[in-house]
């Protein structure tokens, strides 16, 4: 496959067929020596708003700054327990560069130009939350979407989604410093009763912590404003079709394409 290889503001660098990772690093080394900015040493795919590759290659730290579609993929996880489904969320860390210490997906991560989605989702599960999946048991259900703009970032992200229902034991977690702060177990009810806005906080939610490298297992409360506004669609539905195939629903690729109200309607 041919590769056009982009620079800040789109300039082509190169084009080149099947680039190995010596030659993205090559191209890494004579883009950074010609900036100023801070940039790491990760590329991505740029892609159309539906999700197609478009050929064309750019720093993952360009990308968010000039607001390129590209993929970023979400995994979440649920447990039933007494016939109950519960959603598994994570506790961002303070860190994060995008929505420090917001409720998010169980794993969330980018997808580098030559990876496999669901070679991905097992690799960053193990990363971010130190739970080794069972390929057998993914679920696939399409792609999601999410704008989110801040002072030096437009992060505009096609997510590839994911779903695996898990034990109810927090303690199969296990979370290093600097990845996730937490992971959290809620009622999929509850918690899509708090995003409708039909509750204003939900109380006594179980959740693992981690600081500095110790585990805490608590009970905190949830509000409807600890859950970013910019990624509020993309979760209610995620957590709608996740509460529809934990009471035993059955979805497709291209589940995103039905409104959230029918996978509520059907979840009740």
């Amino acid at each position: 496959m041919k590769y056009v290889i982009l620079g800040p503001k789109n300039k082509v660098i190169d084009k080149i067929v099947n680039p190995t990772q010596a030659d993205l690093d090559r191209y890494f080394d004579l883009i950074k020596s010609r900036s100023d900015e801070k940039l790491g040493n990760e590329w991505l795919n740029i892609v159309t708003k539906s999700g197609k590759r478009t050929g064309n290659i750019k720093l993952r730290d360009l990308i968010h700054k000039e607001g390129d579609w590209h993929y970023e993929l979400s995994l979440f996880t649920y447990s039933v327990e007494n016939g109950v489904p519960y959603i598994h969320l994570q506790l961002r860390d303070k860190n994060k560069a995008i929505n420090p210490r917001y409720i998010d997906a169980t794993v969330g991560g980018h997808v580098g130009v030559f990876e496999n989605l669901d070679d991905v989702v097992i690799r960053e599960t193990k990363e971010e939350i130190g739970l080794d999946l069972n390929r057998n048991k993914l679920k696939y259900f399409g792609k999601g979407q999410t704008i989110e703009k801040g002072n030096d970032y437009q992060n505009r992200s096609v997510r590839p989604t994911y779903v695996c229902e898990v034990s109810n034991d927090l303690d199969q977690y296990k979370l290093e410093d600097g990845e996730a702060a937490g992971i959290l177990k809620i009622k999929i009810d509850d918690f899509i009763k708090l995003l409708t806005g039909e509750k204003d906080k939900i109380k006594d939610i179980d959740i693992k912590l981690i600081t500095d490298k110790n585990y805490i297992n608590t009970q905190i409360a949830l509000s409807h404003d600890q859950v970013s506004s910019q990624r509020h669609e993309f979760l209610l539905k995620s957590a709608a079709i996740t509460n529809y195939l934990a009471k035993g629903g059955e979805v497709g690729t291209d589940a995103y394409k039905k409104p959230v109200e029918f996978y509520m309607e059907m979840g009740r």
